[in-house]
């Protein structure tokens, strides 16, 4: 943040006219016979020299007084340029890597949202595919780009078919359960997953045991459209990032 201020400089002076030194009234007798103040000659003598001096001393103070608040001036309005300018200057490089993020998100998105709609175009025409399909399939369109944790094939499981779920998957998944342990009328359970390697700790999770997850799932199902959650850690998260899911729905057509 660019910090703005005012300077404020006050000057005091001393009125010279205002100091006189306590002389005593002195009368005596002149020379004419007439009472001659002292006081007087003192001042008849040094009044004009004294105010000469107290106009000088008194242009100088103006003069000072001016030029150092011109200083000060110049100053204000050099340094109010100086950070107008720094302002200006910052404000194009964030425009401008701002841009440059926007960007990069955006070609992140759209690629997201193709490979998308390739897998889901597949996955409704072949529900079944294996590990080693689903896996060429993903690495087909190149899916796995900066950005994208990963792609998931999330089967709905009811609660009546939880056991022979798990000892299916467990063919190709030694060890496979459905967690967390919560008994569900039905599941959304994490099955298919790409890249492997960096989403193991996802395999088996149910995504319905999780209130933000559940809601998006549930409109994207209601609305048939494509959804995405709010900020959310994922269950492979190792660090502290935050994450989304782009949740697509898939229908299986009703046989006659």
């Amino acid at each position: 943040p660019i910090l703005s201020h005012f300077l404020s400089v006050y000057f005091f002076s001393t009125n010279m006219s205002s100091v006189r030194p306590e002389i005593p009234e002195i009368m005596t007798t002149a020379p004419s016979g007439r009472g001659w103040d002292v006081n007087e000659e003192r001042q008849t003598k040094t009044g004009p020299a004294s105010t000469g001096l107290f106009t000088r001393q008194r242009l100088l103070q103006i003069v000072a007084t001016l030029v150092l608040l011109m200083g000060v001036g110049m100053g204000v309005i050099v340094y109010s340029f100086l950070n107008k300018s720094q302002e200006t200057s910052l404000r194009e490089d964030f425009l401008g890597v701002s841009a440059d993020v926007h960007n990069n998100i955006t070609s992140i998105i759209d690629c997201a949202l193709r490979q998308a709609k390739t897998v889901q175009a597949t996955m409704t025409l072949c529900p079944n595919l294996t590990r080693a399909e689903f896996a060429a399939l993903v690495a087909l369109g190149d899916a796995i780009i900066p950005g994208i944790q990963g792609i998931s094939w999330i089967p709905r499981v009811l609660n009546a078919s939880k056991a022979q779920f798990e000892q299916d998957a467990q063919a190709e998944w030694p060890g496979y359960i459905i967690k967390p342990p919560t008994v569900m009328e039905e599941y959304m359970i994490v099955h298919l997953i790409e890249p492997v390697s960096t989403n193991m700790a996802a395999v088996g999770f149910n995504l319905f045991s999780s209130a933000p997850r559940k809601v998006s799932m549930e409109r994207a199902r209601d609305l048939a459209i494509p959804v995405l959650t709010p900020r959310l850690t994922l269950v492979q998260e190792s660090g502290t990032q935050y994450g989304v899911l782009y949740i697509t729905p898939v229908y299986r057509a009703l046989s006659p």
